[in-house]
């Protein structure tokens, strides 16, 4: 597999399908494969608009580097990141280094509520074997972008989907060599399943079984938040998707939420995301999102 991707040419198709037909839940926004040697190669995951997007990037040769909070990974040969915007990261090329890599990026309502999950149980950087699916797919998308036969949004919407999904099924063992607390996991499924209570940090402390001062302090090494913060920006995010795919009002919203005033909820909004739900809602940036 790995000797297919190094005889692809460098190319990064426009994806681009401008008539609006349903309202997709999943949609390639890009895909490629580059060489970069230039320290002008850098990217701020917080720079680049408020439209969500996912974007998983394997190394083939030479190394890459990908910094989120205080962390920083080195991208080498067989690795890939697993990030989205808008994020606090920053993917860039150290001096004098060079870097090969492809490329897949997508968005929509049901993508990013997977990717979140693969972002917490799989993590930033992952490995992917030559013969993993996940690269078969890649390989399918770009071979099929070049012959031209994903041209139309529903192709497209379900080459993206099956992409995902091979990257879960990839790391149904491999999410071993990578593992995420026990008690990480169980925090996520308790707020999932009340999204909609007023839940606090003591509710999560109390799921995951230890004293909120233990709990905070084992979650913000796990996770390089806090909990609380992890649990505004998962309630705006069940928002946002709410915003995007149910008729609501914006009241419903923020009672499905778990928000007990919605003049709140709409102040932490549009902080987040720089629009009001209202807004957000009729932004034509969101037709596939």
């Amino acid at each position: 597999m790995l000797s297919e991707l190094k005889k692809l040419d460098f190319y990064t198709p426009s994806i681009l399908f401008p008539s609006k037909t349903l309202h997709l839940h999943s949609m390639l926004v890009n895909c490629g494969h580059q060489y970069v040697d230039s320290e002008q190669y850098n990217f701020n995951g917080m720079n680049r608009g408020r439209r969500e997007m996912a974007i998983w990037q394997y190394t083939i040769e030479g190394s890459g580097r990908l910094t989120i909070g205080n962390k920083e990974y080195e991208l080498n040969p067989g690795n890939a990141m697993m990030v989205h915007v808008p994020q606090e990261h920053c993917y860039f090329l150290p001096p004098g280094g060079q870097w090969e890599f492809v490329f897949v990026s997508f968005n929509g309502s049901e993508l990013m509520r997977l990717w979140d999950e693969a972002e917490k149980r799989i993590g930033s950087v992952a490995h992917f074997s030559e013969d993993s699916k996940t690269l078969a797919a890649f390989l399918e998308i770009f071979n099929s972008f070049k012959s031209g036969l994903i041209d139309n949004p529903f192709s497209a919407s379900m080459s993206a989907y099956k992409f995902v999904m091979s990257i879960f099924e990839d790391h149904q063992v491999e999410e071993a060599g990578n593992p995420v607390p026990t008690f990480i996991k169980t925090v996520v499924d308790f707020c999932m399943e009340h999204i909609s209570d007023p839940l606090n940090v003591d509710d999560m402390a109390e799921a995951a079984g230890y004293s909120r001062y233990h709990f905070t302090r084992l979650f913000k090494k796990s996770q390089g938040m806090s909990p609380a913060l992890f649990l505004k920006q998962l309630k705006l995010k069940q928002a946002e998707r709410l915003l995007q795919t149910e008729l609501l009002t914006v009241n419903e919203i923020a009672d499905r939420c778990g928000f007990d005033d919605s003049s709140y909820f709409c102040k932490v909004f549009r902080e987040e995301y720089g629009h009001s739900p209202g807004e957000y809602r009729n932004t034509p940036d969101h037709e596939y999102h």
